[in-house]
């Protein structure tokens, strides 16, 4: 492994500082078990590494309202896996993560993480994405079934789509920072 420079900001305003979206060399790191897996195996090379594991609170908790959990991106797999309000309102995500890697891997690896990354060998975000695919049903939905019609020749179904699949792509983008998962309501 190459050397590289580690920065552990207390912030995510001073994280997303840190960054640059134009430096491939520059990148945050979570839990790190994926990327430490691909800098060992050379196809990584950063000269810079913005951890995240000491920015707010916030992003590492789980919490339940009326609506639903949500469940910040630096919460570890491990957490996520024994928390009482997981296994009480989502046991879908609980009984996943008890599939998902080994016991030392999910104590590290991120929720933010394993959305960012992409692994398709990861079982966890296609089970949150899916959750949050919702929004695009509804607006092809409306856009099917040409319903509903707001407001004549100003916003209708066709432009509920769009907003529809507008909200769907900023909630994915949002997802690495905070998951919301609604309540699975028994009909």
């Amino acid at each position: 492994m190459i050397p590289f420079e580690l920065v552990e900001p207390t912030s995510l305003a001073k994280a997303l500082e840190l960054l640059n979206p134009d430096d491939a060399t520059v990148r945050p790191i979570a839990g790190g078990t994926a990327l430490m897996l691909m800098m060992k195996a050379g196809v990584f090379h950063p000269e810079k590494l913005v951890s995240l594991r000491k920015i707010e609170p916030k992003y590492s908790s789980i919490v339940a309202s009326t609506d639903g959990l949500r469940i910040g991106a630096m919460t570890t797999l491990g957490v996520l896996e024994r928390s009482v309000e997981v296994k009480k309102h989502t046991p879908l995500i609980r009984r996943t993560l008890l599939t998902l890697s080994n016991v030392r891997v999910r104590n590290v690896a991120t929720v933010g993480g394993a959305l960012a990354h992409g692994d398709p060998h990861m079982d966890l975000p296609p089970v949150l994405m899916a959750l949050g695919g919702l929004q695009y049903s509804l607006g092809a939905a409306a856009y099917a079934f040409k319903r509903p019609r707001l407001w004549p020749r100003v916003f209708g179904y066709h432009e509920l789509f769009h907003l529809a699949v507008i909200t769907a792509s900023v909630t994915f983008y949002v997802v690495v920072v905070h998951y919301a998962v609604p309540y699975h309501r028994a009909s």
